[in-house]
Parts: structure tokens; C-alpha cells; sequence
């Protein structure tokens, strides 16, 4: 849907045929469509609500070395701040878990979601960033705690902030202790 319309919502009367053929132009169709299916389950599947469902698929994506499209990482945030704790702790494991190069282009995911133009997304990522403990967030958190234009979104990047950095103070007074 978002590759086809400029805004959230679904206007098929106004998207015209050559709109649809030119979102496969210069693509190869098959994989293009497994792709654009294989993230909609994801999604569809970590918007569940359902535990068996959501743990089943972050099981399934921490046994793949690929970090997930952008808009499945977003989902992955939304689990994390849902009201369920057992949701967090799934989504938690998710990303504690992820390690190397994978951990490192999650992080660079949720950084880019810090612009999303939904609130609750920003927040989520901030979230995301806080769980993943990455020191390269600090910065950015700092700059969402100070200007962004949602208050809950403030708070929830000065918490992430907080966390963040005295976690990583705590690791540089030990090792100067040493």
C-alpha cells in the first residue's frame, strides 16, 4: 500500500494502471511479490496480538541473519511498548539476542524510525534503542528528548537517554577502576 499512495490510507480508485505495472518496472516480479508477501506475514503476524503468533515469528526472524524490512521493524517496536508484558519480553529477547553485523543494522533501522511521522512509531524506536543498549543512539536520543514535537515521544528519549548513558558510564568506571 505505501509503495502506491503518498499518505496511510487506501485509495485504489485513484491509482491508475500505470501506476500499478510502474512499481514492477525494472524489478523481477516473482521475488518482488515474495518479498512485499513475506513482510506482509511478519507484519501481520506481529500485529497479532495473539502470543503464539508473535513468538512464533520473532523466533523465526532471530534464526535469520537478516535484519527485516523497515516497516517490520517497526512492528517489532510496537510489540515491545505494548501493554502485555509478555509481548515485551518476546520482543526483548528478540533484540538482546541479535548480535554482529545484524545488531548493528537493527540499530541503524530503529535510528531511522526515530523520523517516522507517527508518534507512537518514534517512541517505539526509541524503545527499541534503549533495549538494544546502543551506545551510537546517544546522540540521537538526545536530539528526540530535546525537539521532538510530541511530548511522550520527548519523554520516552530522555528515559531511553538516561538508561542508555548510565548503563554505559557504569562500563567506563569499571574499566578505569581496572
Amino acid at each position: 500500500m505505501l509503495l502506491l499512495t503518498d499518505d496511510y490510507k487506501w485509495h485504489p480508485l485513484y491509482i491508475s494502471v500505470f501506476q500499478f505495472v510502474g512499481l514492477f518496472r525494472d524489478k523481477n516480479p516473482v521475488p518482488f511479490i515474495e518479498n512485499v508477501a513475506h513482510e506482509t506475514w511478519i507484519n501481520k503476524n506481529l500485529g497479532s496480538h495473539q502470543l503464539y503468533h508473535i513468538r512464533d515469528m520473532m523466533d523465526r526472524l532471530l534464526n535469520v541473519p537478516i535484519v527485516p524490512p523497515l516497516e517490520s521493524l517497526r512492528h517489532i517496536a510496537l510489540v515491545l511498548i505494548d501493554s502485555d508484558r509478555r509481548f515485551q519480553e518476546i520482543a526483548e529477547h528478540y533484540l538482546k539476542n541479535a548480535r554482529g553485523q545484524l545488531r548493528d543494522d537493527i540499530v541503524k533501522g530503529y535510528l531511522c524510525l526515530l523520523e517516522h511521522d507517527h508518534a507512537i512509531s518514534r517512541k517505539a524506536a526509541c524503545r527499541a534503542l534503549y533495549t538494544l543498549d546502543s551506545e551510537r543512539g546517544i546522540w540521537f536520543l538526545s536530539h528526540v528528548a530535546a525537539y521532538d514535537r510530541d511530548p511522550s515521544v520527548r519523554d520516552e528519549a530522555a528515559t531511553a537517554l538516561r538508561k542508555v548513558q548510565s548503563h554505559h558510564d557504569q562500563d567506563s568506571s569499571q574499566v578505569t577502576r581496572i
